[in-house]
């Protein structure tokens, strides 16, 4: 749970809007606006608070107060991963992608083989690319690409975010 508390002074009182990730959340004629968030999603990212009277000029508000934090909301890393079967043909080219999120950043492992412990690296063959997702916040795609793909590439791989 989450307590969020608005104070703002004027005279006459104040009108405060609370806004959760720029979408208005509450509001309230008051000098102070508490919210209180049960459930925390990831995507909380921002809260603001803007406080307008009827002090106005051609019906604006003179000197609206706000204010703005940053929020950043920790959690266990998570995978997405696409538990199809992929096939490639030989010396043909395959792309495996793994999805994780985390906050912080979670330390990702690529394997081929867990049991023998046998982690992918880059190399002359393979190509492993990390990119923050376009659109999740606290989310990265991880690439493997493996060219001129062998009998020797054959087994299961492994995503483990720690």
């Amino acid at each position: 749970m989450l307590t969020v508390r608005c104070d703002a002074i004027g005279n006459p009182i104040p009108t405060i809007s609370m806004f959760i990730n720029g979408i208005l959340a509450k509001t309230e004629e008051t000098r102070h606006l508490v919210h209180k968030l049960d459930y925390i999603q990831r995507n909380l990212t921002s809260i603001s608070c803007q406080a307008t009277n009827a002090e106005t000029i051609h019906n604006q508000s003179v000197f609206p107060a706000q204010s703005h934090v940053e929020v950043r909301v920790r959690f266990a890393p998570t995978i997405k991963i696409d538990n199809k079967l992929n096939i490639a043909s030989k010396y043909g080219s395959i792309q495996l992608k793994c999805e994780y999120s985390g906050n912080p950043e979670p330390k990702v492992q690529l394997f081929r083989d867990l049991r023998n412990k046998a982690e992918l690296k880059s190399g002359v063959n393979t190509q492993i690319n990390l990119i923050p997702h376009s659109t999740k916040p606290s989310t990265w795609v991880s690439t493997v690409t493996i060219n001129r793909v062998t009998e020797s590439d054959a087994g299961q791989y492994v995503c483990i975010a720690q």
